[in-house]
């Protein structure tokens, strides 16, 4: 698992309870274009992304980039609330899923096991 934020705790929290169902970390970065640069050399098999982030490309353009060079990585688009609208238009650029911000243990949980069934 890659994760995509600009806050460290929160990526150490997503990190942690994905630890829990035995999904490793690869790595993580705080823009855009690390992102793609990242899964382009670790390859990993989902990938978190905080719509917050920003780079030369906004984050829906990134997933939607992502999801064509990349079609078994599953995406998984993190914002707060406020941002539910962004968090859907991420789920018709590509991504797999979503979990609102603040994290839960749970919501976590449930989203990694949709996922990797």
């Amino acid at each position: 698992m890659l994760l995509v934020d600009t806050a460290g705790s929160g990526l150490a929290t997503f990190a942690g309870y994905a630890r829990e169902r035995g999904i490793r970390c690869v790595g993580s970065c705080s823009t855009t274009d690390d992102m793609l640069f990242e899964c382009e050399r670790l390859r990993p098999n989902i990938v978190v992304v905080d719509l917050g982030v920003m780079g030369s490309l906004n984050p829906l353009t990134a997933i939607q980039r992502l999801r064509r060079t990349h079609v078994e990585t599953m995406v998984i688009a993190t914002a707060p609330p406020s941002e539910s609208q962004q968090l859907m238009e991420a789920m018709t650029m590509g991504a797999a899923d979503f979990v609102m911000k603040p994290y839960r243990r749970r919501t976590i949980i449930e989203c990694l096991e949709r996922l990797l069934g």
